[in-house]
């Protein structure tokens, strides 16, 4: 297994400042079929947390990562575990959570 660096989009924003969910995508290779692949982080006012990313094309996996409502850094990765619990980690990166100002 193999996974390629995951990035972050903004998939949407309340207000212009306001929280904001951020998809965060990630390319997996070299799968078996049955394979989890999960998006976890860390982060202000959520603590820490994971959810299963969704599957689509040639690899590519997604999952909606927020909304973080507290000013801070929210640290990710995304981990993919194969049937016969083979495992694989990104390194971590992170998004930005800026406090709104009035």
């Amino acid at each position: 297994i193999r996974i390629g660096d995951p990035s972050a989009t903004v998939l949407w924003t309340a207000t212009l400042c306001g929280p904001a969910i951020v998809t965060i995508s990630a390319t997996v290779l070299r799968t078996a079929p049955g394979v989890a692949v999960t998006l976890a982080w860390t982060g202000p006012g959520r603590g820490t947390g994971s959810v299963p990313m969704t599957a689509g094309t040639g690899g590519a996996w997604r999952a909606p990562l927020g909304p973080f409502t507290t000013a801070g850094t929210v640290s990710y990765t995304v981990s993919a575990t194969n049937p016969g619990s083979a495992r694989t980690t990104s390194a971590a990166r992170t998004v930005t959570v800026r406090t709104c100002t009035p």
